[in-house]
C-alpha cells in the first residue's frame, strides 16, 4: 500500500471513529434528558401531594378546635349533650 493509501485509511478510521462518538453522544444527551424530564415529573407530583395534605390538613385544624370546644362544653361535636 502506498503512503497516501495508508493516510487515507487512517483519515477514514478517524472519521468513522469521531462519527460513532458523535452518535454515541447525541444518544447520552436524548436518554439523559428524557430521564430528566421523568425526575421533574415525579417530583412536581410529589409536590403536589404534599401540598394537597398540607391543605386537607389546614382544612381539618378548624374542625379539631371546634370539636374540642364542643367536648369542653359537655356536648358531642353532633350537638347531643353527653
Amino acid at each position: 500500500m502506498s503512503g497516501s493509501g495508508v493516510l487515507m485509511t487512517q483519515e477514514s478510521d478517524l472519521s468513522l471513529r469521531i462519527l460513532r462518538l458523535e452518535q454515541k453522544l447525541e444518544s447520552y444527551q436524548k436518554l439523559h434528558a428524557e430521564e430528566l424530564d421523568e425526575l421533574r415529573l415525579a417530583l412536581a407530583e410529589l409536590k403536589r401531594q404534599v401540598l394537597s395534605m398540607a391543605a386537607l390538613q389546614q382544612q381539618a385544624a378548624p374542625l379539631e378546635t371546634q370539636v374540642r370546644g364542643f367536648a369542653g362544653k359537655g356536648e358531642e361535636p353532633n350537638g347531643v349533650g353527653r
